[in-house]
């Protein structure tokens, strides 16, 4: 088992957790959905990205694939949230035409 610490932007709360080496990615992200700090809606997010070590973490590569800094510490994995965007819809010249 691997104990990574999710660092999230706009908050100082940390979620720490464990994984074993063989999950990918994408899998992680689906946990981590129901585990978010109190302060961020699941609802509004649109994409999850991780780092760690100045590298983006990718959906399809399993834990193993990424090298751990200290064994004995949690992984450090920043999480870049992506919102969804509020569409806004403005009429132009007639009333089939709007910019989104």
């Amino acid at each position: 088992m691997i104990a990574l610490n999710f660092i999230f932007p706009s908050t100082d709360q940390r979620i720490i957790k464990k994984y074993k080496s063989t999950d990918k990615i994408y899998q992680i992200k689906e946990s981590l959905l129901g585990n978010l700090p109190s302060n961020i809606n699941k609802n509004t997010i649109d994409y999850m990205r991780f780092f760690s070590m100045g590298k983006e973490l990718s959906d399809a590569n399993p834990l193993s694939a990424y090298p751990l800094p200290d064994p004995s510490q949690p992984m450090p994995i920043h999480v870049h949230l992506l919102y969804l965007q509020t569409a806004r819809v403005t009429p132009m010249c007639c009333e089939f035409c709007y910019i989104l």
